[in-house]
This record gives C-alpha cells, structure tokens and sequence, in this order.
C-alpha cells in the first residue's frame, strides 16, 4: 500500500512540475527573444479581436442570408433595398434572367449574405420578377409583380424614408 502511495506521490509531483505556466496561473518566464514576441504579439491579437466584437455589439450590425430557389443558374439575384420599421425589416430583391441566355435547365439556388446596419428585428421578405409557377415551402418570401400589389401594412414599412444601410458580404 505505502508503495502505491509513493508512486503517486511521485506521480502528481511530476505533473505539477511539468504542466506549462498558464496552466498553472502564472506568467512564463521568457528567455528566449522569439517566444517572447510571438507572446506579445497573441496578446495584441486577443485584444484586438476583443476590440472588434465589442464594437459590432455597438453598431447593431447583423447578417441575414437571402437563399432563393430558381429553375436555372442564369437567374440572377439582386437586393434592392432594405427597409426598417419599429418592429420589422423588409428586404427588397429582385430576380431576373438573361433572356438571350442559353442556360442549363437544373434546379439551382441563388443566394446573398447581406450585412444589415439596423437593430434586428423579424424579415419580409418581398421579390419581383419571378415567372416559374412552383413555390418552396422553404422559402417564405412574398413574391409580386410589381410594388403595387403590397398589402397596405407592408407599403407602410416599404416607404422611402425607412430605408437602411446594406451591404452584400456574400453572393453566390
């Protein structure tokens, strides 16, 4: 019994001498100039990166991804605008083809990554220009023709003076 409690004993000695400093709470001591440096410059990393996601906190920026179902890769996507009311965001896009075009006839799927400078807030999503007739359940975008047909709740949060600021972060 002794000897299996000087083994680990001994044992824990051992890890206690080799875990590495930060392990243990404390600073490294450096010796070598290199080590030293790339220390520094990881702190200076961390702290920027800390910087960085405090101030996206602040500027109430937010990424929404519009993805859309077409019958073909020639169908292009492209957001409008973006508007903001109390409680809503509305996204406009729009969706059009090359008509002159000669695209292969496989299911394809467009897609935007749009960084949205606004409190966030739930998405109506509103787009024109589409022609095919299936729908995707999920996709539950309001598709019309033209702004006309908006419900007269939505032409309240489609007015020009509630536009925000976008910008597109990733199209595919």
């Amino acid at each position: 019994m002794t000897q299996v409690l000087k083994l680990s004993l001994v044992l824990t000695l051992l890890i206690i001498t080799h875990t590495s400093p930060y392990a243990r709470g404390e600073s490294p001591v450096i010796t070598d100039k290199k080590a030293q440096k790339t220390i520094i410059t990881e702190k200076k990393q961390s702290e920027k990166a800390t910087s960085i996601n405090n101030s996206a906190m602040n500027t109430k920026e937010w990424t929404f991804t519009l993805s859309l179902t077409t019958p073909h890769p020639g169908w292009k996507l492209s957001v409008d605008t973006i508007y903001k009311s109390n409680n809503r965001v509305g996204i406009l896009a729009n969706v059009a083809t090359d008509p002159q075009g000669l695209f292969p006839q496989v299911i394809s799927k467009q897609e935007k990554t749009i960084l949205i400078n606004s409190p966030q807030h739930p998405v109506t999503v509103i787009i024109t220009g589409k022609t095919w007739g299936w729908a995707n359940p999920d996709e539950p975008y309001l598709f019309v023709n033209d702004l006309s047909e908006l419900t007269e709740n939505n032409k309240m949060l489609f007015r020009p003076e509630n536009k925000v600021s976008f910008k597109i972060e990733k199209s595919e």
